[in-house]
């Protein structure tokens, strides 16, 4: 299996992976509308884990305006492809991406409630390398709390990985480019 990175939506790739994306966050996911907006911007990368036409993963990202790390917005597999590893491989293949573009770390949110589902996600995050940060973040347009995660690629790496605090400005910072009408 392969990554492909874009800078663009592109239409091949999104019909293909659109239902995953759907499947995963229709309720809770950026629209498709905002999607658009955020290539028009230049603000967010595709990334498609895929064998020949096949695609088994995709991601939406973005790198940090101070280019040290990629904040990964949404990442899923295909429903039918759970559980067979191919979700470690492809995050294995985007902190490779992220080396290879000379980043310092990898940061998502995880949702920070301790529901059954969440703490599953925390535990798939950490089995890929992430640690977990102590600061919750509450945002004031969604109930839920949230928390960083980090992979830090580079050991030398300047980013405040302890900090939860200091990586959501990174996260927000990318939230308030991608929704700014």
């Amino acid at each position: 299996m392969e990554l492909t990175t874009m800078h663009e939506l592109d239409a091949f790739w999104w019909q293909k992976t659109k239902p995953m994306y759907m499947s995963a966050f229709g309720n809770g996911g950026k629209t498709e509308q905002v999607i658009r907006r955020m290539f028009e911007r230049r603000l967010a990368l595709f990334h498609v884990f895929h064998e020949h036409n096949e695609a088994y993963g995709m991601a939406f990202s973005s790198i940090s305006s101070d280019r040290k790390a990629l904040i990964v917005d949404y990442l899923t597999v295909n429903d039918e492809q759970r559980g067979h590893g191919h979700g470690r491989e492809f995050v294995r293949a985007l902190l490779n991406w992220g080396s290879e573009q000379r980043l310092q770390a990898v940061i998502i949110e995880v949702e920070s409630d301790p529901s059954p589902v969440n703490l599953a996600r925390i535990r798939f995050w950490e089995k890929c390398g992430f640690s977990i940060t102590d600061y919750v973040h509450h945002y004031i347009w969604v109930p839920e709390p949230y928390r960083a995660m980090y992979a830090k690629l580079d050991p030398h790496a300047e980013l405040p990985f302890t900090d939860g605090q200091k990586l959501f400005r990174y996260i927000t910072n990318f939230h308030r480019k991608a929704y700014a009408r």
